[in-house]
């Protein structure tokens, strides 16, 4: 998934300056003492991805810490995603980057600020230009990171600056493949392979103090309805949200909260106007840092997949996942008490971890539309 989508001019920039530096980098290599693993490595971790990719990246950081206690982890993220991993203690920095603004100056920025420490070992967990360039431009001793067959031509010039590359293979678990990288640092018997977000006890109260004052229906029974998806291709009707929001109140007496970020303020506003009953409107009130807090709370949540849902997954709150074109097979969320619903289509799947549309190639997006009300509620039945 290129989420860092740079231009032409910059991908030669890159590559000139990667090979341009070659010389010193061997020269500084030579001088610098040679790597030795000692349970005191400095780490570096790549994940420019989204939300929910890097809430399955995080067994790697436990798993990480597990095995040698005494690391130190810098993680390189998107900076509208850092929120989800500020409070895991396994990452000892974070740094951050815009993929909206991003230009050459700015990877020269970040290499400048990284430059403050000397790392022992990187980790990129998706291929990308920035993920072969960064390491090597950094010095670092031992570069790993993934790769694919269907690399660009300047992905492949930037590839051979990898020294431990590991395929990833169409169809395999993202989850999984990220923690066979860890086989390089001599970490092979995995303890746990569970995703894991954390929030404080600041947040919880504060949750809870919101919900309280904000309650349609005097109870503490939530459902949660993530009522968008970062990629269009994702998302659901919210006349058909609306009306399963009806049933639920008619049928449970619960309250609904509509889940978003700001910008879906629009959103919570036409699927409260398709309502008969008021619903709880968060859309814009958390933070991604405090949003687990909110979602722990409920007695499901319902959604695509989308970050949120992992984010649930990763709690084990019960939820209820409309696939749409996504495979499952390749990325989901986890906990056992997951649902999913999706469409058996011969054009199904067409979203990978490593290639994510962003229209629908058959023009149909029956994998959404197909999916029904009724549907969903029968789901909603077997898991409340």
């Amino acid at each position: 998934m290129k989420y860092l989508s740079l231009n032409y001019i910059d991908n030669i920039i890159i590559i000139l300056v990667t090979y341009f530096f070659i010389p010193s980098i061997l020269i500084k290599k030579f001088l610098k003492p040679k790597y030795k693993n000692k349970g005191n490595s400095h780490i570096l971790l790549i994940q420019l991805a989204k939300i929910g990719d890097l809430i399955c990246t995080t067994p790697v950081f436990r798993e990480i810490k597990n095995k040698y206690p005494k690391s130190k982890i810098t993680l390189l993220c998107l900076y509208y995603t850092k929120g989800i991993v500020i409070n895991n203690l396994n990452i000892d920095r974070i740094i951050t980057i815009n993929p909206s603004s991003y230009k050459s100056i700015q990877i020269y920025n970040i290499i400048k600020e990284l430059k403050d420490s000397i790392f022992d070992i990187s980790i990129s967990f998706e291929n990308g230009i920035i993920n072969f360039s960064l390491p090597y431009l950094l010095s670092v001793d031992k570069r790993i990171s993934t790769i694919t067959k269907n690399e660009t031509k300047s992905e492949r010039l930037l590839e051979r600056f990898v020294s431990h590359k590991l395929e990833y293979k169409q169809g395999e678990m993202a989850s999984r493949h990220y923690l066979e990288l860890l086989r390089f640092i001599n970490i092979n018997n995995i303890s746990n392979e569970l995703p894991e977000v954390f929030f404080t006890k600041e947040t919880e109260l504060k949750v809870i103090s919101w919900l309280n004052n904000n309650q349609t229906l005097k109870n503490n029974n939530y459902i949660g309805i993530a009522i968008s998806a970062g990629n269009k291709l994702k998302q659901f009707d919210i006349t058909k949200f609306a009306q399963l929001s009806n049933i639920i109140i008619e049928k449970y007496n619960y309250n609904i909260i509509m889940i978003g970020s700001k910008d879906d303020q629009y959103l919570a506003q036409q699927m409260q106007q398709m309502m008969k009953y008021k619903a709880i409107n968060s859309c814009g009130i958390f933070t991604l840092e405090e949003l687990p807090a909110l979602i722990k709370q409920l007695k499901v949540f319902i959604g695509t997949d989308t970050g949120p849902v992992y984010i649930a997954g990763a709690l084990n709150v019960p939820l209820i996942e409309i696939a749409g074109p996504s495979d499952l097979n390749t990325q989901k969320p986890s906990g056992n008490k997951s649902i999913f619903i999706k469409k058996e289509l011969s054009c199904y799947p067409c979203s990978f971890i490593m290639n994510a549309p962003r229209i629908c190639k058959t023009g149909h997006h029956r994998c959404i539309k197909d999916v029904t009300v009724e549907e969903i509620y029968e789901k909603f039945k077997l898991i409340i």
